[in-house]
């Protein structure tokens, strides 16, 4: 257990050196920001035209679709950050020092999976966090 504790410290070390984890941060920030900005005028609208029951129907609906815009940001960068972790180990001949020690491959594996699961979690906390501070 410890040797695939070892691999998602790796990981995560990994990600962190690489530049699509940080545009990725700024690009949830960005989607923060226009969010925030968007739903202060349409909440500022909103307060004269709409009935409370729709100004909460509407609220509901914005934030919605701030989950679905959330939900692609995650796929997105789930999809950048992992593409090249185990290819990119082979085609750097990085995972044939790994192979010759006795460590098993599922190891190495798990432990890249939980790395990628622990960065992914942490990120839909900070937007899904960030859009329900907005909303709320």
């Amino acid at each position: 257990m410890t040797t695939t504790l070892i691999f998602t410290q790796l990981t995560i070390r990994e990600a962190q050196r690489r530049k699509i984890l940080w545009v990725g941060l700024l690009m949830g920030l960005v989607f923060l920001a226009l969010f925030a900005v968007g739903f202060h005028y349409i909440v500022a609208e909103m307060d004269k035209y709409a009935s409370l029951e729709e100004a909460l129907t509407i609220t509901g609906v914005l934030l919605t679709a701030g989950l679905y815009a959330v939900d692609l940001l995650v796929i997105l960068m789930a999809v950048l950050i992992s593409v090249a972790a185990v290819s990119g180990e082979i085609e750097s001949h990085t995972v044939d020092v790994l192979v010759t020690k006795p460590i098993h491959r599922w190891q190495i594996i798990l432990g890249k999976w939980l790395g990628f699961a622990i960065l992914l979690t942490l990120y839909i906390l900070f937007l899904a966090g960030g859009l329900m501070l907005i909303v709320y």
